[in-house]
């Protein structure tokens, strides 16, 4: 059996400023470090074999605040970086939502994409690939891996035998943790969208 330990990386300057972020990289926020530092205590305990991320800093930074716990470098893989989001990286989500036609396009079709952007199953096949690398890699170890949000979601809609066209409707918040047993080829889902160790979560947490 693998546990995976699913993390979404903490707050980000643009999260807190409403920004599409895709695969830019901003920092984390100082609510982001605090959260970084909640979801390294609660791991605390956990016997992790490795800890795994996107090599996008607000990934990397929450990783190396659970490894700091154990003593474990993260292990950064580019195939868990965030949905590329072309022409719609660093604008406000606000502004994007009044374009009604775009983002209902974009919120109810996954092969949809923005101009120069990935769609929903590039997505769906970039994370899913790497998350059966680390799967194979830990037999019998857990295994700690912070994503983002784009790729949760649809890990998730996976896990739930939905199509991706519900992507929108699975939420998972900035530091939350979710577990997932493996046992051989078959994903059991053990918690979901965790976040009690964090005191607050901001409100774009719950929109993209």
């Amino acid at each position: 059996m693998v546990r995976l330990l699913l993390v979404r990386h903490c707050q980000s300057t643009w999260n807190s400023q409403g920004r599409i972020q895709g695969q830019q990289d901003p920092p984390l926020s100082a609510e982001g470090e605090a959260q970084a530092r909640a979801i390294g205590e609660r791991l605390r305990a956990e016997s992790l074999g490795a800890v795994y991320c996107s090599d996008l800093a607000r990934s990397y930074d929450t990783a190396q605040a659970i490894g700091a716990c154990h003593d474990l470098e993260a292990v950064r893989d580019s195939d868990l970086r965030e949905r590329g989001y072309g022409a719609w990286e660093g604008q406000r989500l606000a502004d994007l939502m009044a374009n009604t036609v775009a983002w209902e396009q974009h919120r109810h079709n996954p092969d949809w994409a923005p101009a120069g952007a990935e769609n929903g199953p590039a997505l769906y096949k970039r994370t899913q690939a790497a998350l059966r690398r680390i799967v194979h890699r830990h037999d019998g170890e857990s295994v700690a891996v912070v994503m983002h949000g784009g790729g949760l979601r649809m890990y998730f809609c996976h896990l739930f035998g939905l199509s991706l066209e519900h992507y929108w409707q699975v939420n998972v918040a900035h530091a939350s943790l979710s577990i997932v047993d493996w046992h051989e080829t078959v994903p059991t889902l053990i918690l979901w969208n965790d976040s009690h160790h964090v005191t607050s979560i901001p409100a774009a947490s719950t929109i993209y």
